[in-house]
């Protein structure tokens, strides 16, 4: 009996030290944090290189571990699908020291009627033929990431596609985009652990109740990405850099999304301008890296700001939030001789951060014999030697860029005194 029962006490002790150690495991697959400061990534949206982009990526190497671009994109109209591979610049692309990852676009019109089998065969099948075919062009892929327009009702679908092409093709990461609606859903961990990881889109373009248009609001944010800390699957945030603007009628309806496109302002109608918020951007940034959700890894930038873009950040706003710095434009003013004897008024950009341009620029002298604006300013010579540009509309003006605001002519050689006022 007393052999018995040492054994039995033995055992017991052995089955508590096994539940501890099991608890302890699963505890540190719910908790599991990675180590080391946030990864940075962004995301390349141009379809075509020019040498705008070459350098963008080019510097890229500078401050970000990676770099994403689109390689394929699906859509489907007149019930015919459609596949369209992008161009990849395999000499740029090639010489990157960074991660690479290659983003396959699925639009909701793909898989609007589900994930039949059929369709499941035509994507892995096109979306194999453009893995080869990028690797043809001296391009290696460590990640592949999927960016499906997915109802939520269809996520099942969609994790059951996805386990199939991981187990098509175990060599590299498979990952996909997710939105905050989908997280509570209970497909939603199903999908996400088919997968090597996620990467959560926070920033939306949305309407709010006193009529200004945002794109990333920051409590959501933190509160999705402590939702998706739950689901026990690395994954990653999605910021943005881009700004977007809105037509609206005189009514205040919104008419059209407007974004690279230039674009002629139709009478009775007024933009609204939603831009990403560098310094909300960056105190996500400092939240996380001070109190970080499990299994956070990174952040991946929407998008590679390119200096040719019309709403996006300047390259050097955007180096300062990824080093975690504050970025702060800085405007200066001089005058431009020019070969015929009259002077350019241009305004600079000095600092890292992008802004407003000055509504008013102040020139004395002793005289001037004539003047006008360009663009938007508008020249007045209020008194004599006192001569001001001023503006209604504000431009902006990116960090490194300059402003030719208007041209002078002085009636001596004095060099006017300048003054801005923002």
């Amino acid at each position: 009996m007393n052999r018995i029962g040492i054994r039995g006490i033995t055992n017991i002790i052995a089955f508590l030290i096994l539940g501890v150690l099991m608890g302890r495991s699963w505890l540190n697959r719910q908790t599991w944090k990675p180590s080391g400061p946030l990864t940075h990534e962004a995301y390349v949206w141009q379809r075509r290189w020019t040498p705008s982009l070459n350098e963008a990526v080019a510097h890229s190497k500078d401050i970000l571990c990676g770099i994403n671009v689109q390689a394929v994109d699906f859509s489907k109209s007149i019930g015919k699908y459609h596949c369209t591979r992008m161009e990849l610049n395999g000499s740029v692309l090639s010489h990157l020291p960074q991660r690479l990852t290659l983003s396959c676009r699925i639009s909701a019109e793909v898989i609007a009627s589900g994930w039949d089998q059929a369709l499941s065969d035509y994507l892995e099948k096109e979306i194999t033929k453009t893995l080869v075919m990028a690797k043809r062009n001296g391009l290696t892929s460590d990640e592949i990431q999927c960016d499906c327009d997915c109802p939520t009702r269809l996520l099942d679908g969609y994790a059951k596609f996805l386990q199939r092409l991981k187990t098509g093709n175990p060599s590299v990461k498979w990952t996909f985009t997710a939105l905050p609606s989908w997280l509570h859903d209970t497909a939603f961990k199903r999908l996400a652990h088919a997968s090597d990881g996620f990467v959560l889109q926070v920033h939306w373009l949305r309407r709010l109740p006193d009529g200004r248009a945002v794109l990333l609001l920051p409590d959501e944010a933190m509160d999705s990405a402590n939702s998706a800390s739950t689901i026990g699957v690395p994954f990653r945030v999605a910021l943005p850099t881009y700004g977007s603007a809105v037509l609206c009628d005189v009514e205040g309806h919104w008419v059209k999304i407007i974004s690279e496109e230039r674009f002629a302002l139709p009478q009775k109608f007024h933009l609204i301008e939603a831009a990403s918020p560098p310094l909300v951007c960056l105190d996500l940034l400092k939240h996380w890296e001070k109190d970080r959700p499990p299994w956070l890894e990174g952040i991946v930038w929407y998008r590679l700001p390119v200096h040719d873009d019309l709403r996006n950040w300047s390259w050097s706003q955007f180096a300062t939030v990824v080093r975690g710095r504050v970025p702060k434009p800085s405007l200066t003013a001089e005058l431009r001789p020019q070969s015929g004897g009259w002077d350019e008024v241009v305004v600079q950009n000095v600092g890292d951060g992008d802004g407003f341009a000055p509504a008013e620029i102040h020139l004395e002298a002793p005289s001037f014999l004539a003047s006008d604006g360009t663009d938007v300013y508008h020249s007045h010579e209020l008194l004599p030697g006192k001569l001001d540009f001023s503006t209604p509309t504000v431009p902006w003006l990116k960090a490194g860029d300059s402003l030719i605001v208007g041209w002078v002519r002085r009636g001596d050689g004095a060099m006017p005194a300048i003054h801005l006022d923002p």
